[in-house]
């Protein structure tokens, strides 16, 4: 885990190059959770969920569950488009404000949510959804 060692402040472009492998010609939309101390270093890397070709549930309580347990005090959320196109269709911008909105008043905010295709990465963050 390249993260591990080292404090990280959270890069777009490194959390990309963590994410990318487990994302490369996966047939299925899957959701996955990294769970950070303050600092940026990795607790838990989650797979939360293995979905369809057009959609993935992305189940808040159990996000929610995992990080509180954990003890993690951020989070990056991440997800793949199969059909080539990372740009967020608007359920997945309703479930990013809602990640947001509870991850701030849980106090484990969240730091992005990317979007993995083979046209590109999407970051929520970045595009200033986030």
């Amino acid at each position: 885990m390249a993260l591990a060692q080292k404090r990280s402040n959270l890069d777009q472009s490194l959390l990309e190059s963590y994410f990318s492998p487990s994302f490369k010609s996966l047939p299925i939309e899957v959701f996955r959770v990294l769970l950070l101390t303050s600092d940026g270093r990795p607790l838990k890397d989650l797979l939360i969920a293995i979905g369809s070709r057009t959609y993935v549930d992305a189940p808040l309580r159990r996000v929610f569950h995992e990080a509180l347990n954990a003890g993690a005090r951020r989070m990056v959320m991440a997800h793949n488009h199969p059909g080539g196109d990372p740009t967020p269709s608007l359920q997945d911008i309703a479930v990013t404000r809602s990640f947001a909105q509870i991850g701030h008043q849980l106090e484990v905010p969240l730091h992005d949510h990317l979007i993995f295709a083979s046209g590109g990465v999407f970051s929520m963050r970045a595009a200033g959804l986030l």
